[in-house]
Formats: C-alpha cells, structure tokens, sequence
C-alpha cells in the first residue's frame, strides 16, 4: 500500500495485490490448452479481484471505518501531516481518500485436462 500526498493536498492510496492460485475446476467448457487462454482468466481474475476491494474499501468510506489501515501508512509515509490529519481522519479525510487497485493474479498449475470432457463428447 502506497500512500500519496499530491502536489494540490489531494489524498491517494495505491493498493497493489499479488495472486497466485491453481485452476482445479470449469463449470463451462474452456480449453485451456488453446493459446492466450489462462492469460485471459488471469486477467479476469485479476479485474474480479481489483472490483471486489474497490467495492470494500467504498463501503468502508461510506462508513467512515478505516480498516484497511490507510491512517497508519500516511501517519508512517507523512508524520508532520499527519498531526494535521490524525484527528478529523475517520470524519473528513479517509472518505475522501482516492483509491486505485492494481491486481496481478497468476495461474500456476492446472489439475483440470487440456479439453473438457463436454467438449470431446460433443465433438464425438
């Protein structure tokens, strides 16, 4: 987590996430050993992951509940600000905090075979 204090006094937190998981199981049938195919889930996946925090932290906001830590990394990144800031954080600045998710998710093993049973069947 990145905290940022803009030129123009504008509050910014960049939240980078690192996944890594196996593919065990598709309810569709996808063939997976086509090319640019778990690239393409890794991207989806990685743009699930981002919309899910987004929609956290927003909910978070709107409740003016900072449990993500944002308060601690500016008090850390920014001490001399933060005097200004510790007070009124929860009620005028941490819902006003920009945030941008940025999610990288990797696909490392699969345990599934290359072509779905439905698809060798229907070519059959």
């Amino acid at each position: 987590m990145m905290p940022e204090i803009t030129d123009g006094g504008r509050l910014k937190v960049t939240i980078k996430i690192r996944e890594e998981g196996n593919l065990v199981h598709a309810e569709c049938p996808i063939d997976i050993s086509r090319p640019g195919v778990l690239q393409k889930l890794e991207k989806l996946k990685a743009k699930a992951i981002e919309a899910e925090v987004m929609s956290a932290v927003r909910r978070a906001q709107e409740y003016r509940s900072d449990p993500f830590g944002f308060g601690a990394a500016f008090r850390r990144r920014y001490p001399r600000e933060w005097r200004i800031m510790k007070d009124a954080w929860s009620e005028e600045f941490f819902p006003v905090v920009e945030v941008r998710v940025a999610a990288e998710a990797k696909i490392r093993r699969t345990q599934m075979r290359t072509r779905p049973i439905l698809m060798e069947l229907v070519k059959s």
